[in-house]
């Protein structure tokens, strides 16, 4: 019964709290804006202020120069570029370089062979030339010899000599312009004369090796000399 009675009072009570409230908010005139502290204005104030602090910090700040920061990228950029380039074409370089003194030792070993095989073939030749040469001279000097005739004074008085003489021979193997010329004597007038004879006698001579040869070759006055 107690607590039934205390359920009531409090209900009443309550009822009774809600009903003033009522009538305090119905006696607020309608024209009357209700003002609100200042404290509370500037409470808000601060939250709003800090709100703002907090926002623009985490917002990213605005890049000053951006004209210049992308030039200094691109410089960055192309100096890479160039070192990378530089890099590339040095490799490039020394490629070259090993593949180009490769090929020049490849060149050099076959061209050993080559050089040997050409100073072979020209020492050959000028061997061929030479042997050539002594053998026409050979019989050239053999042919002027048959056709010497000894003097008689000389040859009766047991007495021998050499002469030394030059001339050319053409083409068609004749003494050029019959120009015979003593370039060493023999001391003896008449072996000088008998050698000169000696080499027109002795003319045509076989075709020289060459278009013309000039010809320095000792007449030799012997007693068993034909004469």
């Amino acid at each position: 019964m107690e607590d039934s009675n205390r359920v009531m009072i409090s209900t009443v009570s309550t009822a009774m709290f809600y009903c003033i409230i009522w009538m305090l908010i119905l006696n607020i005139p309608d024209k009357r804006a209700i003002e609100i502290p200042k404290t509370i204005e500037i409470y808000v104030s601060n939250i709003d202020n800090k709100m703002e602090q907090e926002i623009s910090q985490k917002l990213p700040k605005p890049v000053k120069n951006m004209e210049k920061l992308i030039r200094k990228s691109e410089v960055k950029q192309n100096a890479e570029n160039k070192q990378s380039l530089y890099a590339v074409n040095n490799n490039e370089i020394v490629t070259n370089t090993n593949a180009t003194k490769e090929s020049a030792e490849v060149v050099k070993n076959n061209i050993r062979p080559l050089v040997k095989n050409s100073n072979e073939i020209l020492a050959t030749q000028k061997q061929h030339n030479e042997s050539i040469l002594a053998t026409y001279l050979a019989t050239v000097r053999q042919k002027i010899q048959e056709e010497i005739k000894y003097p008689i004074t000389a040859k009766r008085i047991g007495l021998e000599g050499e002469t030394v003489v030059r001339f050319s021979i053409a083409s068609d193997g004749s003494v050029k312009d019959n120009l015979v010329e003593v370039v060493k004597s023999s001391g003896n007038n008449s072996f000088d004369k008998s050698a000169v004879n000696a080499v027109l006698d002795a003319t045509l001579f076989d075709k020289p090796p060459s278009a013309s040869m000039e010809i320095v070759v000792p007449v030799v006055f012997k007693l068993n000399n034909k004469g």
